[in-house]
Formats: C-alpha cells, structure tokens, sequence
C-alpha cells in the first residue's frame, strides 16, 4: 500500500526546497543542490506540495504512485520560476547482474543533455525536468562521464570511477547550463 518517494533540489542560487505528500514530509527547507532519502508515502493519486524559497511550484499533472514503486520528485529551475516534475525510478537490479544500470536525470531548465560513459553515449535528447531510460553499463570499465547539452552552453565531465556489478545508478544534471552541477548517485 506504499511507495516511496525522495526529492531532488535542483533549483539555481542556492534556494531553500521544502516537499510535502498528503502530509508527510519529503524534505524541509533545504538549501539546493540536495537530495533526499527515499520517504513512505501512501500509494495513489496525490499532489505533492513543493516551495521554493517559500513560493508554491505546481506539477504539470498529478501522479499516480504505484505501491510498491519508487520514484523520484525533481524540483529545478530558477527561484521565482521553478518547475517540478515526477520521475519513475527502477532500483531492480540490472538484468546482467555482472553490470550496472545507469540513467540521466536533466535538472537543468531549457536545454536537452547527452550522457556519455567514456566515448559511448549512453542517453541523449533528455529533457529538462525528464529522465533517461536505463542502461547497461560495463561495472568492470573504468572510464569517465561526460554530460553535454544540444545547444553546446554545458559541458560537464566528472573523474574516473568505476561502476560496481550490480549497482543502479542515476547521473543527477541540476542548475543552469552557466553553473551545472553534477552528482553520481548510487541508487541501489
């Protein structure tokens, strides 16, 4: 009967986030770039309530969280103008348990991104406020990540890592396309 569900701030100008889901609380009033612990929350159509800075930021439509399901609540844009938008999240493990999965989660506004593992591209044409499908990764690969957007104003590349067998990862774009941060994050 429950899901869950963490928040991504990914709001420019280190402004304050803070996400409610039919009364619990997802993140107080948090200074972005951050992101949350997974939290239960009851599964079904709900809105969650979201500020920044104090000011309320509406979703484009009212999800349907699925028991059982994993999901993700992206909160991006400028202070004033902030969008949010409700990603699905897979934390199965890969297929090929000798792999990784990995995806892309776009939280910087007004551009699409491109992620590439090394020199292979993994995702591209992800929209601002979407995420990538996943998908496999060489966990025995050491290599670099690049992130790239279409109209060439963001070009962010993380170190060497190596992806571990077995682990789901999401590659988080948050900020503008002038001062992008990125973050590998270990989902499972």
């Amino acid at each position: 009967t429950q899901a869950r569900v963490r928040v991504v701030a990914g709001v420019t100008s280190s402004a304050a986030v803070a996400a409610s889901l039919s009364g619990t609380t997802l993140m107080g009033s948090t200074v972005a770039p951050a992101l949350s612990d997974y939290t239960l929350v009851t599964a079904g159509s709900a809105t969650p309530t979201v500020t920044v800075n104090g000011t309320a930021v509406a979703l484009a439509s009212t999800p349907t969280l699925l028991a059982g399901g994993d999901y993700t609540l992206l909160v991006y844009g400028a202070p004033g103008t902030a969008s949010a938008a409700m990603v699905t999240d897979d934390n199965s493990l890969p297929s090929d348990t000798s792999k990784a999965k990995l995806r892309l989660i776009n939280g910087v506004s007004g551009t699409t991104l491109t992620l590439k593992l090394g020199l292979v591209v993994k995702a591209s044409g992800i929209a601002s406020g979407a995420a990538s499908d996943y998908t496999l990764a060489d966990a025995t690969t050491t290599g670099s990540i690049q992130v790239t957007s279409a109209d060439g104003l963001l070009d962010f590349s993380a170190g060497t890592l190596t992806l571990q067998a077995s682990g789901v990862y999401s590659v988080l774009m948050l900020g503008s396309t002038s001062a992008p941060v990125g973050q590998l994050n270990r989902d499972r």
